[in-house]
């Protein structure tokens, strides 16, 4: 990935606990900015998280236009009956809107500044064609409106052979700090239940 670019290219992780949001396994890679050490052992999965060693200062650079990709060869544990959304053995929906996710973290992340993150807030998906176990699938997004925090991605979905999914999705950016703090109060709030 080159600094200045409008493209980032992110690919699922590959080796154990370092996966984004779902299970990778041996026919996926990751290719990034190295994380901070600061970054790194701060959070529970550093690839959602870890931002470039220099961000830039603030979420301007955020402009539509911006593009993210993320591929996953389907294993077994990708498919529905893995992740219970079904009975057939082809790539789960849930685990597509997970490599859509990390196509958008791809186009975006590396551009905010230190201390914040993007969540994700809407998805309006389409799945409409299967795709099976050993087949290589492709999120590619592109940043189509910034509105304040909120930014906005138009989504296409493609297997080895045809499309299989489309829609749009939106990402939250946030202060990782003050986030952390409201849900610090509502898991206090379930810990004083038991």
């Amino acid at each position: 990935m080159t600094r200045g670019s409008s493209t980032a290219i992110f690919f699922v992780a590959a080796r154990p606990g370092f996966s984004v949001g779902f299970i990778a396994d041996s026919s996926t890679r990751i290719i990034s900015e190295p994380c901070s050490s600061r970054f790194a052992g701060s959070f529970r999965n550093p690839a959602l998280l870890c931002p470039l060693e220099n961000p830039v200062s603030s979420t301007e650079n955020l402009k539509p236009g911006l593009k993210g990709a993320a591929e996953l060869v389907v294993g077994e544990e990708h498919t529905a009956p893995r992740v219970g959304s079904g009975r057939v053995h082809v790539l789960a929906t849930p685990v597509m809107i997970n490599v859509i996710e990390a196509a958008a973290l791809a186009a975006i992340e590396h551009l905010l500044p230190g201390g914040h993150q993007s969540l994700g807030t809407r998805l309006d998906i389409r799945h409409f064609a299967a795709t099976p176990v050993g087949m290589r699938v492709r999120a590619e997004v592109e940043v189509v409106k910034v509105e304040g925090r909120t930014v906005s991605f138009r989504v296409a979905v493609n297997d080895e052979k045809e499309p299989i999914g489309d829609g749009t999705h939106e990402r939250m950016v946030v202060n990782v700090a003050r986030f952390d703090v409201r849900v610090q109060d509502k898991v206090a709030m379930v810990r004083g239940r038991t």
